[in-house]
């Protein structure tokens, strides 16, 4: 190969998301897939596409080229180019085929054969709408994506227009309900920066790219700005090296990218590297190992499932593949007892090789007005919101209404979106909120989300690899969403009459009641009234905060209901968050593995 000297280290291969078929068939669909023709079937026999790789590989070697060397072995290296380009080993059809390729053409026409098919190319296709929409392809856009790419689309153009899609923009910022926010120019680049980089928006260049979308530029011509930027192709570059299992240095990274369209694009880049005689040399020394393919077939199943209740539900879906684990036997706890190590091993590590960085998650503590933050669940019990500040601690109920930045019960909550949604935490939000809906609430936030559910499934993915099981907690039958204004004055006034202080305080056993009143006698402009004109009024008030909580903070769009949701405690709280810091070596999001292209 021509290109810079990869100074590597061999690292741990990921698994497929499709697997390929045999390069035989009808004749006409061999014929359509040679072609490239638009429903052709999907075929390991290399296409027309494969010609112009092959004429670039080919001069390449004539101009001081690595080639591999003659001792290397045929079979061997077919095999490894196979795991490699389809992630998949070849049948003994598809051996016998490309062996035969390989005397004709040596190691360039395998791999322009593998990198031109079109089970390679639907690969490609779906990978990119995992990727971008968290999708996969629909048979239409196979069809089309997988002809435009055989017939050389470049893989980047192909992302763009993905990318600058009325389908990805309107997906930016979704989902959050009739109170949450809409799609912007904003939270489009924001999806463009976690989606094709992996990270978070460079504040030097993303507000060009906001700018542009404001004043009207298409999204689609400010998609192909960013696939054409150095960090896009960085990324690309050091994915491509993540599937041969290299690390390669700072500098050839920097070489790559700078001589982009000497060495071809990235199909250029991309296909010199395979076809080197360093890559034909490591997979003869057995570097090149086929990943777990069941692993990643069932961690896009759990990434795909729709975080709701019941049996379909992400949470569901993640019991179901770890036998229901539990506090005491989990993959964690109990590794030896783990049932399914090989999804837990690529859940809480696969972050690390996944092919492109892992930082899309930044937290980042800050207070929000309770008055901003949608829940993300459909039950907000008002025994768990209203219990303890009216039955237990009177002066939190100052604290409360004095307002300002309130930790409530000592903790923070959890949020996403910069302050946008509750991800757990709902009961101390919702016992400000009914309290005082103008006080602000300390929080942890972990940033941009194009739908609050993926909050969601990013945080117990965190709790997974952190306790390796997800508790739950049971919901009650006085959903403040729900509940009738009789049904509420009733619960409210048994909380404030049979209130007591907790055992271990100086007033232990105590009524709180006057304590209760008292504060809101104060807050209120109650003087004057009798007791029982004081709880209608404080019943009253804090009703107007459940209408305005109705109103104004209604819950996202399908929000499930509260067994389902991510459960943290004091000790598993920050770790959780630390696992979820970017750069993180958790799956949380595609891609789950490296792929070409």
């Amino acid at each position: 190969m021509a290109g810079p000297t990869a100074v590597a280290t061999a690292t741990t291969g990921a698994a497929p998301t499709a697997d390929a078929t045999a390069p035989v068939g009808d004749v006409l669909g061999n014929i359509a897939a040679f072609f490239g023709l638009p429903g052709a079937p999907a075929t390991t026999a290399p296409t027309i596409g494969a010609l112009p790789i092959f004429t670039r590989l080919v001069i390449d070697d004539i101009f001081g080229g690595s080639t591999p060397p003659p001792t290397v072995d045929s079979t061997t290296v077919i095999t490894g180019l196979f795991r490699e380009i389809m992630r998949a080993n070849p049948t003994a059809e598809e051996l016998q085929t490309y062996s035969a390729l390989w005397n004709l053409t040596g190691i360039n026409g395998v791999v322009a054969g593998l990198y031109s098919s079109t089970a390679f190319r639907q690969n490609q296709v779906n990978s990119y709408y995992l990727e971008l929409l968290g999708r996969v392809a629909t048979q239409h856009e196979l069809s089309w994506g997988t002809s435009g790419l055989v017939w050389g689309v470049p893989e980047p153009l192909f992302a763009a227009s993905i990318a600058g899609s009325p389908e990805y923009y309107l997906s930016s910022n979704a989902g959050g309900g009739p109170n949450g926010p809409s799609p912007s120019a904003v939270s489009f680049v924001d999806l463009l920066y976690r989606t094709l980089v992996g990270g978070t928006p460079d504040p030097a260049v993303a507000p060009d790219y906001v700018q542009q979308v404001q004043a009207g530029l298409p999204t689609g011509l400010v998609s192909l700005q960013f696939v054409t930027t150095d960090p896009f192709r960085q990324v690309k570059v050091l994915e491509t090296f993540q599937v041969l299992g290299l690390s390669p240095t700072p500098q050839v990274v920097y070489d790559y990218v700078d001589r982009w369209y000497l060495y071809g694009g990235l199909t250029g880049i991309s296909t010199l590297l395979l076809a080197s005689g360093e890559n034909a040399v490591r997979i003869q020394q057995g570097l090149v190992e086929l990943p777990d393919m069941v692993a990643a077939a069932q961690l896009q199943q759990l990434l795909l499932a729709p975080y709701v209740d019941g049996p379909t539900g992400f949470y569901a879906l993640f019991n179901d593949l770890f036998d229901n684990p539990t506090a005491e036997v989990n993959c964690k706890k109990t590794p030896d007892n783990c049932a399914n190590p090989g999804l837990y091993e690529l859940l809480t590590t696969g972050g690390v090789s996944r092919g492109i960085p892992n930082a899309a998650i930044n937290v980042e503590q800050m207070a929000v007005p309770v008055a901003r933050l949608l829940p993300s669940q459909n039950e907000i019990s008002l025994a768990s919101s209203l219990g303890f500040p009216l039955g237990r601690d009177p002066e939190s109920i100052r604290t409360y209404f004095q307002g300002g930045d309130v930790k409530v019960a000592g903790q923070f909550v959890l949020t996403s979106a910069d302050g946008q949604y509750v991800v757990d935490g709902h009961h101390r939000w919702s016992q400000l909120f009914v309290i005082n809906p103008f006080a602000n609430i300390v929080a942890t936030d972990i940033g941009y989300v194009p739908n609050p559910k993926e909050a969601l499934a990013q945080t117990q993915v965190a709790i997974a690899a952190q306790t390796g099981w997800l508790g739950s907690s049971s919901a009650g039958n006085d959903n403040l969403f729900t509940i009738s204004q009789t049904e509420f004055n009733t619960q409210v006034a048994a909380i404030i009459n049979n209130g007591a202080y907790p055992d271990g305080t100086p007033l232990a056993g105590q009524p709180t009641k006057p304590a209760v009143l008292e504060v809101f006698t104060e807050y209120l402009g109650l003087d004057g009234q009798t007791d029982d004109e004081k709880m209608v009024s404080i019943e009253n008030y804090l009703w107007s905060n459940v209408e305005r909580m109705r109103q104004n903070n209604f819950y996202i769009t399908d929000a499930p209901g509260r067994p389902v949701m991510p459960q943290t405690s004091r000790s598993t709280f920050q770790p959780v968050l630390g696992l979820m810091q970017g750069p993180s070596p958790l799956s949380y999001s595609f891609p789950i593995i490296s792929y070409l292209g």
